[in-house]
């Protein structure tokens, strides 16, 4: 289990892996994007990409930007960036318009791996879940997560102001998914125990991916909450 509050390097935490992969609830692009300066931080080049939405990233959240539609485009437009000394990439395949802002299109799941080697990143950082800005969630399998299937490494998050709040849409992504893995009814209370089941499961995250090293991260921990994170570390290592 990892803590979000952690000031080490989230990268380094998770082994230094070739492509991470953030899933679940409120956080994923927050952590993205810290991942991204941990690489570059240590001398590598991160790309960032979504297989899914995400807010359309600036260049406050990366060194370079890249919207195309065809991969050989976003891979030349990545080797600019980089012969012009980017260090985070971030690449999105088109983009829209949201409630919150303009929306990045997800790339195709390939790209994640092909847009790695010499000339281009050494690590991608992909989004690859959705939680519609929700702090907990299940994915509804065989569509969620969109996970490269040689990923290294699946973070799922969660974030610790869930707990408390009812097992209905509005409050809890997919919901009934959560409310079946748990053994729950539908609009019953977000409990320790009920998070513990779901972050703990490699099988609910990493179904297509089964070969990944899995990791549950603790999201929003404050000095006000530490019993709270405690008590659902517990239940996930349990």
């Amino acid at each position: 289990v990892l803590s979000v509050a952690m000031t080490e390097s989230i990268w380094a935490a998770c082994g230094r892996p070739a492509q991470i992969a953030f899933v679940g609830g409120g956080g994923k692009t927050t952590l993205a994007f810290r991942t991204a300066r941990d690489v570059a931080a240590e001398g590598g080049i991160a790309v960032v990409v979504t297989t899914t939405r995400m807010l359309l990233p600036t260049t406050d959240d990366v060194d370079s930007v890249i919207v195309q539609s065809d991969f050989d485009d976003a891979r030349r437009g990545v080797e600019a960036a980089i012969a012009g000394g980017a260090k985070t990439i971030a690449v999105a395949a088109g983009e829209e318009d949201s409630p919150h802002g303009k929306r990045a299109i997800g790339v195709p799941v390939p790209w994640a791996a092909g847009l790695l080697g010499p000339g281009l990143g050494t690590v991608c950082v992909v989004e690859a879940d959705g939680s519609r800005k929700l702090p907990f969630k299940a994915p509804r399998q065989p569509q969620e997560p969109v996970l490269p299937s040689d990923i290294e490494v699946v973070v799922a998050i969660c974030g610790l102001d869930c707990l408390g709040s009812k097992l209905v849409e509005k409050e809890v992504c997919r919901a009934d998914v959560v409310a079946e893995l748990a053994g729950v009814e539908l609009g019953s209370t977000v409990t320790h125990a009920v998070v513990g089941k779901i972050m703990a499961s490699k099988a609910v995250w990493c179904w297509n991916a089964m070969n990944c090293r899995f990791f549950a991260a603790i999201n929003k921990v404050t000095e006000h909450n530490e019993q709270d994170a405690s008590e659902v570390t517990a239940a996930v290592i349990a």
